[in-house]
């Protein structure tokens, strides 16, 4: 008796199973699109706080990690694929003819499709949490030999010798000096 019911639940895993999944894209059509839709709006909400985070470290003088570049191109190939479904012009015409019978085929196609991609919105979502977005960029070695402390000799030997020009013209009235040099 245990054999026939281990057998009965193998036979039930490999075939009732993947039955049911494949006639939920039939039955849950509309759920699946509005998943879709959802999942999508918080993803472009999610890209919309990350690019202004973004824009805030590069306007800092930050570079940006590679990650994040990384993601934001990632989510941008995710909703386009998720927009393009949206507006497939099949999409309108899941039916077979006038009547309320549904073409099964195509109305299975673009269900699984729309699931495949929501999953692949959740996926691409979930990458999207990062320690820390920008970086200072190391100095090159050509500013960091001639600098001392931050200042930079050679640049302000010559910022002197060009006061001491203007102070010594006959011509010029007035001179004006500012920054940190």
């Amino acid at each position: 008796m245990e054999i026939l019911i281990s057998v009965v639940a193998k036979v039930a895993e490999y075939t009732v199973l993947p039955i049911g999944r494949q006639a939920s894209y039939l039955i849950f059509y509309k759920d699946n699109f509005k998943m879709l839709e959802v999942h999508v709006k918080d993803l472009e909400d999610a890209r919309e706080q990350m690019t202004h985070l973004v824009e805030e470290e590069w306007r800092n003088g930050k570079e940006i990690v590679r990650g994040v570049v990384n993601w934001l191109e990632m989510v941008n190939e995710v909703i386009e694929k998720a927009n393009q479904l949206q507006k497939d012009p099949r999409r309108a015409n899941v039916r077979c003819s006038k009547w309320s019978f549904p073409n099964l085929i195509l109305r299975h196609r673009l269900s699984r499709k729309a699931t495949k991609i929501t999953k692949d919105v959740v996926q691409v979502q979930g990458k999207g949490i990062f320690d820390r977005i920008g970086y200072l960029p190391i100095l090159d070695e050509v500013a960091s030999s001639s600098t001392r402390g931050g200042e930079n000799y050679e640049k302000r030997d010559s910022l002197k010798e060009d006061i001491v020009k203007a102070l010594t013209d006959l011509n010029s009235r007035n001179i004006g000096v500012y920054g940190l040099a």
